[in-house]
């Protein structure tokens, strides 16, 4: 029969032994959120990558439409501007040719 210093001290060792296994678990969920967390890390960081190629692809683009919206401005003008002339030629033809149009006889 255990004396009650022995069961005192077996009470303290199977603490001791479930505190021990405690802190075993503690320490690989530790080291599996440590990995976990990494892995996120790497993650975000080509993300990051990615989205400041998308962030610099899409200024790029937006410099091309600014370009575009120059060259289609100056092409209405000149097409305006040769409508205009157009006009004119066909009111100085019909002038100088008694109204008939260009090929007719």
């Amino acid at each position: 029969m255990p004396t009650p210093d022995t069961r005192w001290g077996e009470e303290i060792e199977t603490r001791l032994d479930k505190g021990s296994e405690r802190m075993k678990r503690i320490e690989a969920e530790l080291t599996q959120q440590t990995a976990q967390l990494q892995q996120l890390q790497q993650d975000m960081q080509r993300n990051t990558e990615a989205t400041e190629e998308v962030r610099d692809l899409l200024a790029a683009a937006k410099g091309a439409f600014r370009a575009l919206n120059a060259i289609g401005i100056v092409v209405r003008w000149i097409g305006s501007l040769a409508a205009a002339g157009v006009a004119i030629w066909g009111a100085v033809y019909a002038i100088t040719h008694g109204g008939r149009p260009p090929g007719g006889h």
